[in-house]
């Protein structure tokens, strides 16, 4: 508890005791030691207002809110919009350096600078954009790395309004102040910012090259399916076998993608793979929840996020540990797929998943089954079994009875050792982003005591 009088106050628009917690002052009050800028002193503006114009054929990613996560972009997963609404919204065009914030929703307050290899780009209104200029007190990198330390976190929820839908005005985020370091600490952390979008980048380049052996290995690299659109059966080879009615469940592409892997050894899942449904022993403590929207579609990894027991959502219905592959039975052509790594304890996921466990006897390796089921055949092939169309929904049993081919086990382990080489890439770019925080904050702690020692001496 604090006690603050009225000649202290000094937002006279925010009374509210929340704004004036002890442990938000005495952080305020680091801040104010030091130099620093606020944010309304460069360029700030948000995104479209208006409805998206999404175009399909685009090549213009819709970078939301949602994508934006602590000092990088999460490739979950882009909507893309016409060139036309691009050139219309010229101010939101994303540019090299931007400062890109969550302003809208359950994690306002996080920031990270836009990332290259994703322009052209654009933001909705739930976004805030803070330019830089070239010769800038502040460097970008820094400034976003100062945000989403406690320095900027206690800002954020100063600031921040709304409990179901929290929300950060813009006029409130050009309130932020961020300190000024000097250039070359500065320098540095940008250093550490671009060495982890660097290993992100490897990482992907890594996955990349796990896939393409497989698809070597299978003959899956020139193999298109054929187009043709009519497809006859009689009733015994269709509704009588599979119960099915809706002609898309016998494209001939459907039937290409079975015969080939027939042409070869294969196994089914259910064979290799057990079918995990064991529901949390419930206690009142925090855990770790992963849903769809959690799994990043662009590389295989995901993003579990702490939450107390009485706030996880009705869905989180199966435990899950270290090995165990999460495939989503929502939108499966997505390649919402991923495994479970070692670091993550009390780990709950959403009922929409498919979860398999190895099986002790098992030869198939699980990063092989992930690159296999992320794969652009196996993504299509799946969508065979929906029973939706606008959000295209599969079984578990859709999975667990695919056929999958038999690998040699020198090719399953040349891929498992580049998947383990870009999940190793991505460790490092995290620990290199938690590095640069650590920076920041320390700094700012250790200039803050001198000063106030400076002070104690009569200085």
């Amino acid at each position: 508890m604090s006690e603050i009088l009225l000649s202290e106050l000094e937002n006279f628009n925010d009374l509210s005791s929340e704004y004036y917690l002890k442990d938000y002052v005495n952080l305020d009050n680091h801040l104010k030691n030091l130099p620093y800028k606020i944010i309304n002193d460069f360029y700030v503006t948000d995104g479209e207002h208006g409805s998206p114009d999404w175009d399909e054929n685009s090549y213009i990613r819709y970078i939301t809110a949602e994508n934006i996560m602590p000092n990088y972009i999460f490739e979950k997963e882009f909507n893309f919009i016409s060139e036309k609404q691009h050139r219309k919204n010229e101010r939101s065009n994303l540019q090299e350096k931007d400062l890109l914030i969550y302003s809208v929703g359950a994690y306002a307050g996080y920031c990270a600078v836009a990332e290259p290899h994703l322009f052209p780009a654009n933001i909705p209104r739930s976004v805030a954009i803070v330019r830089f200029l070239p010769n800038s007190e502040i460097n970008p990198y820094f400034a976003s790395v100062f945000l989403n330390s406690k320095y900027g976190d206690f800002q954020t929820k100063r600031f921040r309004a709304g409990n179901s839908q929290p929300m950060l005005a813009l006029e409130k985020i050009k309130q932020f102040k961020i300190f000024q370091a000097d250039k070359e600490f500065q320098q540095q952390i940008e250093d550490l910012y671009k060495q982890a979008y660097e290993h992100r980048l490897l990482s992907k380049q890594k996955y990349t090259e796990a896939e393409d052996v497989l698809l070597e290995n299978l003959d899956l690299i020139n193999f298109q399916a054929a187009c043709n659109s009519v497809n006859v059966k009689s009733l015994k080879e269709s509704f009588l076998q599979t119960g099915r009615l809706d002609a898309e469940y016998y494209q001939i592409k459907y039937e290409q993608y079975w015969n080939l892997i027939q042409s070869q050894d294969y196994v089914f899942i259910r064979d290799e793979y057990l079918h995990i449904t064991e529901k949390p022993d419930w206690k009142n403590q925090p855990y770790q929840y992963i849903e769809i929207g959690d799994v990043n579609i662009s590389d295989g990894s995901y993003q579990a996020n702490c939450m107390e027991y009485q706030d996880l959502p009705e869905n989180a219905k199966i435990q899950v540990k270290q090995g165990d592959i999460l495939i989503s039975t929502v939108r499966p052509y997505r390649g919402a797929v991923t495994i479970i790594g070692a670091n993550d304890q009390d780990l709950v996921v959403s009922g929409a998943f498919t979860v398999l466990r190895k099986k002790p006897n098992s030869v198939f390796n699980n990063e092989v089954l992930k690159v296999l089921l992320r794969s652009k055949l196996y993504k299509d092939w799946l969508l065979q079994f929906n029973v939706g169309t606008s959000y295209p929904v599969i079984k578990d049993e859709d999975i667990l009875n695919l056929p999958i081919p038999k690998i040699d086990e020198t090719i399953q382990t040349q891929i498992a050792n580049y998947i383990q080489q870009s999940n190793d890439l991505r460790e490092k770019a995290k620990t290199l982003l938690a590095q640069a925080k650590s920076n920041v904050e320390l700094e700012i702690e250790n200039i803050s005591l001198n000063i106030n020692n400076l002070k104690d001496c009569g200085g």
